[in-house]
């Protein structure tokens, strides 16, 4: 009943929005074909095993639909993880999505689901104690927000964005956020989800806050697909591109831990891809040390774009090089200029990797 009332809601809203759509036609930055340099996939996705709408089918074939190399299912608290696959061209790879009591946590790279008592006793050791990677899924979000910050302080990263909190933003703010993104979904379904998706300052600063020189933190970017709306929609709002790499192996079990490594290595990054391939781009970063200065190479696009740091860093006037200032967690995103629903020219992320951390003079490492 929920549910269903929460799709009248969501139906009612649209249906009001209607003539201000017919009135307004307004299409983001075109759009390059998917798929035309690197591996890029889709991160935190349910199916049927929890409480998703697609089979392993269904959702590979809407991945192939959308141009993805991989597919990585964190499905709730899975009693067993199942052997990755390729299923229509498509890898699909297993975490789980572990229900702690302070907070969601999704596990990869485990070779076996954790027990109750280990989830209860504390998952992100228990997790690492298996030789898995533990990322916090959605940690800032009102509704499942991450609690235990000390234990953060030994995950491997988290959801700087999240499809659930952004859906769950939304309903909070129905009027001025989720009708105009219902009544744009009607017609054109990308922009209609990409414009839910906002800033998240908040994770950020958590972000930054758990980076030390020992320890470096990777930002994801988690979709919480469950089907609706349809996967292969959805699967074009924000991917995770691995990088370096440009080809997957043949052999199923070789690509996943491919994928598990250039993930936990800060190999690969966030894009935004509804507003645009992110296809290409890296960080010219070499040796992160103070006083130091890289290029960050941007994918080609039609649209103006802006790349912006956060931490002891500043851009200087070409608008592609970055100056290393001092000591401490650096990030640096490219944020693209689109326009609204009402045709205002706003900002938005783009492309997002991960942190890094600045290290003194001399310090540095390659």
């Amino acid at each position: 009943m929920k549910r269903l009332g929460v799709a009248v809601l969501g139906l009612l809203f649209a249906l009001i929005a209607i003539p201000a759509v017919l009135a307004t036609q307004v299409t983001f930055a075109p759009i390059p074909p998917f798929g035309t340099s690197d591996v890029h996939g889709a991160y935190h996705v349910h199916s049927r095993r929890s409480d998703g709408r697609g089979t392993d089918e269904e959702i590979a074939s809407a991945a192939e639909a959308a141009g993805l190399s991989f597919v990585l299912l964190t499905d709730h608290n899975l009693s067993r993880i199942p052997e990755p696959r390729f299923v229509h061209g498509v890898l699909l790879l297993w975490g789980t999505e572990i229900s702690t009591k302070v907070g969601h946590l999704v596990a990869l790279g485990l070779p076996r689901a954790l027990t109750l008592s280990e989830q209860e006793g504390g998952a992100v050791d228990a997790v690492q104690a298996l030789g898995g990677q533990a990322y916090l899924a959605h940690p800032v979000q009102n509704h499942w927000p991450w609690q235990d910050w000390e234990a953060a302080e030994r995950a491997q990263g988290l959801e700087l964005f999240s499809g659930d909190t952004a859906l769950r933003e939304a309903l909070e703010r129905p009027f001025s956020r989720l009708l105009p993104a219902l009544g744009a979904y009607l017609g054109q379904p990308l922009q209609g989800l990409y414009s839910l998706l906002e800033d998240e300052p908040t994770a950020r600063a958590r972000l930054l806050s758990l980076v030390r020189a020992d320890h470096p933190m990777v930002a994801l970017c988690g979709l919480d697909a469950h089907g609706i709306p349809p996967y292969a929609q959805h699967f074009r709002t924000l991917q995770v591109h691995l990088g370096a790499v440009r080809a997957l192996p043949t052999d199923a079990g070789a690509a996943a831990r491919a994928v598990f490594e250039a993930i936990s290595a800060r190999g690969s990054y966030c894009g935004m891809d509804g507003l645009g391939s992110a296809a290409g781009f890296s960080l010219g970063v070499r040796r992160s040390e103070a006083g130091g200065m890289f290029r960050v190479h941007i994918p080609a696009t039609q649209a103006p774009v802006q790349v912006r740091v956060w931490g002891p860093a500043h851009v200087l006037p070409d608008g592609v090089t970055v100056s290393l200032d001092g000591v401490g967690a650096v990030q640096v995103e490219v944020w693209l200029q689109a326009r609204d629903l009402l045709l205002r020219k706003v900002w938005k992320p783009w492309i997002v990797p991960s942190p890094f951390w600045v290290q003194a003079q001399g310090n540095a490492r390659d």
